[in-house]
This record gives structure tokens, C-alpha cells and sequence, in this order.
């Protein structure tokens, strides 16, 4: 019984010493802060894309079907719609070509580059 009292008095003795208690004021003060909220932060818009070179494309006057190797095994390939002024510059209703890349953006749209030309499309059917 005597080692529970000694105990319990060494316990509050350390405890005051360390400081691990602590007293809780009565006053209650309201603290003004002169601080200003930040303007919430604003990030540019990143459009994401998938991006693929060395590409064939092949197709007719309504589409156009795009295939380009990837790094990681299978072929890309989609079927586009057939931008206007690209199919202005064949004669033919059937055309191959190579060399084309293709930008696949978040938003749907796709971007055809032939020649330093950027043509702007979407997905055949949407």
C-alpha cells in the first residue's frame, strides 16, 4: 500500500516537473487575426494527351483510318473523321500516306499533323 502512495506521488512529482500537465485558463479571450485569407490558387488548364509519330494513314473522302506503333506493343489505331481541307489536297477517293502524328487530347479532339500541318478532327461517328 505504501509502495501505490509513493508511487502515485513520484508520478505527480515528474508529471509537474515535465511540465505534462496543463492548467486550463478561465478567461476566454477572442483572438483577432489581422491575417488575410489567400486568394485561392489558380493552375493553368493542362490538356493531356496521348501523342504518337511515324503513323499511316489511310482511308477515303468521309474517314480516315490511323494506325501508329506504341511502346508498349499493340498498334494504335483509330478511325477519324476526314478533315476537310487534308482531303483537298488528295485527287484521289482513296489515298495512303505516311508520316503522320497524332495528338489524342482529354477533351475528345484529335489533332492530325502531316507536312507541318495541323488538322483538327474527332472520332468518325460521334
Amino acid at each position: 500500500m505504501a509502495f501505490g502512495i509513493v508511487a502515485v506521488f513520484l508520478g505527480m512529482t515528474l508529471a509537474a516537473y515535465f511540465d505534462l500537465f496543463q492548467a486550463v485558463s478561465s478567461d476566454i479571450k477572442a483572438i483577432h487575426s489581422n491575417n488575410k485569407f489567400l486568394e485561392q490558387m489558380t493552375y493553368p488548364a493542362v490538356v493531356y494527351q496521348k501523342s504518337f509519330q511515324n503513323c499511316l494513314a489511310y482511308g477515303s473522302g468521309e474517314s480516315v483510318t490511323v494506325t501508329c506503333p506504341t511502346d508498349y506493343g499493340s498498334a494504335y489505331k483509330a478511325i477519324l473523321d476526314m478533315p476537310k481541307d487534308l482531303s483537298a489536297k488528295f485527287s484521289y477517293a482513296m489515298f495512303s500516306i505516311r508520316g503522320v502524328s497524332v495528338n489524342e487530347n482529354v477533351d475528345g479532339s484529335i489533332v492530325l499533323l502531316y507536312l507541318n500541318n495541323e488538322y483538327k478532327t474527332n472520332f468518325f461517328a460521334n
